[in-house]
């Protein structure tokens, strides 16, 4: 028999665990660090996919109009999406305590925040906010 010819099962598709609000409260009160913290409203309020707040720029937030520009987004696309008050808030005191070059999350030597690193920020919140993740 050719390899080629067996047929593989297939795998089970599971829809995502979905965070409730009280979720995404605990996970952001059990994240001290600013950056971590910041980082996380921004996914939530925003409703952005990891790629694209990793390559957000600071010329891509309008801070007085309350609107986030995402560039190349899903399928390449570019959107405009709103900016929540408390994210408002939270960036404005990021941006004072860590200015940036280029991105506004820069990895410890520059460039784009890594997407690994975003991942272990999330798991690390919801640990200590004891949300299980299973």
């Amino acid at each position: 028999m050719n390899l080629g010819q067996i047929h593989r099962p297939k795998k089970e598709a599971s829809l995502p665990k979905i965070i409730s609000r009280q979720e995404i409260e605990k996970i952001l009160a059990n994240t001290p660090n600013l950056k971590h913290k910041s980082l996380l409203l921004l996914i939530y309020s925003a409703g952005l996919r990891a790629g694209e707040v990793l390559n957000l720029k600071w010329t891509d937030i309008n801070l007085h109009g309350h609107r986030i520009h995402i560039k190349a987004g899903k399928g390449k696309k570019d959107r405009c999406v709103m900016l929540s008050q408390s994210a408002r808030t939270l960036l404005i005191q990021y941006r004072k305590a860590y200015p940036s070059k280029e991105y506004i999350f820069e990895g410890q030597y520059g460039g784009a925040y890594s997407y690994r690193s975003l991942q272990q920020i999330f798991k690390r919140a919801l640990k200590a906010s004891g949300i299980p993740t299973g």
